[in-house]
């Protein structure tokens, strides 16, 4: 009969982590995609890594520096220009303001590099406008009716050139002090026109009422 004693012995495991593209999620976002010029926007994201392939555990990674580039359009052709730097906070975070002094469409973009040699990117699309001030005028074909016909209000909206807006912005009409409104929308030449029964426009008893008519603005 026999009995056998414990032994052991040992053996050396290494554990290495596992790098590839899909390791790093780099998001950027901004507060807003339309601004007028010289009007700041912020941009804000987080940078984080998975803990190891297909855990769905992400990391944040704290003290990263996060490149910022915009992406310019002009004669010589299409480049991108860093226009700043931003690091990560202990939770993977970085928020910084942007702005532009000519209109047009940009690309946002924020860049990350890692230790391994990944470049890791997103980024968002702003549009920049110019601003405009305009004028609107309001006439009324006639200016007595009786309760229960119909009005009819036109005018133009132009610049303070004189320069009539695009078609295809609208204009509201109601009667002041009144709640209910009517949409129109301006033609090539600025113009607009709308014809509303007084009963659907509120007004339910004889006497003076003043009719507004305001150019809601837009973006062309």
């Amino acid at each position: 009969m026999s009995r056998y004693l414990p032994s052991n012995d040992t053996a050396s495991l290494q554990v290495i982590e596992q790098v590839t593209d899909m390791s790093y999620i780099l998001e950027l976002s901004t507060n807003k995609n339309t601004l007028d010029i010289n009007e700041e926007v912020v941009l804000s994201g987080r940078l984080t890594r998975e803990l190891f392939p297909d855990a769905g555990i992400m990391l944040p990674v704290p003290g990263a520096r996060i490149r910022l580039a915009q992406h310019i359009i002009t004669e010589a052709g299409e480049n991108w220009l860093d226009f700043g730097v931003l690091t990560t906070n202990s939770g993977g975070y970085f928020e910084g303001t942007w702005e532009m002094s000519q209109s047009g469409d940009y690309e946002i973009r924020a860049e990350y590099q890692s230790s391994e040699g990944l470049v890791i990117s997103d980024s968002v699309f702003l549009s920049v406008y110019s601003t405009i001030e305009t004028e609107i005028s309001a006439e009324l074909e006639d200016s007595t009716i009786y309760l229960g016909d119909s009005f009819t209000v036109y005018g133009r909206v132009v610049d303070l050139d004189g320069n009539p807006v695009p078609a295809g912005l609208r204009v509201r009409v109601s009667v002041v002090g009144i709640s209910p409104s009517f949409s129109v929308y301006t033609d090539d030449l600025g113009n607009y026109s709308c014809t509303v029964n007084s009963a659907e426009a509120g007004i339910t008893r004889p006497g003076n009422y003043q009719i507004l008519a305001s150019f809601d603005g837009g973006y062309v």
